[in-house]
């Protein structure tokens, strides 16, 4: 609504960014004053487990305590005051011995970053890609079928996240470096579903 009567528009500011954050929020019950702190926390979490945001950065911890402190907040006055959310849904089976305090608190953390940063992600993406290829462009311009198909495509061919964090469970080996029990890894797949030795 926000968008209507502009003749040119921001892709990622004006709609890529503010749509998972604000789809997110409003499921977990947040309200809307909040919107802008949610994107924020989200962003401290991601750059805290993505190596602080480049060499010699520091996670901004301030930011990711903030946060927790937020969610401990809402998760107590949901507990006092269920309302028609997930974070009153996530409390009761917290209740009835499904999830511990530290699950639902993991829980919470896990839906803003992963669906927000993905989602940004994905929507940048997959219009870069379109824009490179006008004839794709016009296909899903003139058939809305072709959107679900454009979507897993997008996120094969150009993952929203590059890596993910793991921590070795026991000594291994892999392509002739020995890698200890309890080393920290980065399990690099940008290139896992374009791999030249397999697709054409």
């Amino acid at each position: 609504d926000r968008l209507e009567g502009r003749d040119e528009m921001d892709l990622m500011r004006d709609f890529a960014i503010p749509l998972p954050v604000t789809v997110i929020a409003e499921l977990l019950g947040v309200p809307e004053e909040r919107f802008a702190d949610f994107k924020r926390w989200s962003d401290a979490v991601v750059q805290g487990v993505s190596l602080g945001g480049g060499e010699g950065a520091r996670p901004p911890i301030g930011a990711m305590l903030e946060f927790v402190r937020y969610l401990e907040e809402l998760i107590e006055e949901r507990r006092a005051h269920p309302a028609d959310d997930l974070v009153s849904v996530l409390v009761r089976d917290e209740a009835g011995g499904k999830l511990d305090a530290n699950e639902l608190m993991l829980f919470l953390i896990v839906i803003l970053v992963a669906g927000n940063e993905t989602t940004t992600n994905l929507i940048g993406n997959a219009i870069h890609l379109l824009l490179d290829r006008p004839d794709d462009l016009a296909a899903v311009e003139t058939d809305a079928r072709l959107v679900p198909g454009l979507v897993e495509e997008s996120l094969r061919y150009v993952s929203p996240i590059q890596m993910l964090p793991r921590v070795v469970t026991r000594d291994t080996e892999i392509a002739g470096t020995k890698i200890r029990e309890g080393e920290h890894v980065l399990v690099l797949f940008a290139s896992a579903n374009r791999d030249s030795r397999k697709y054409s």
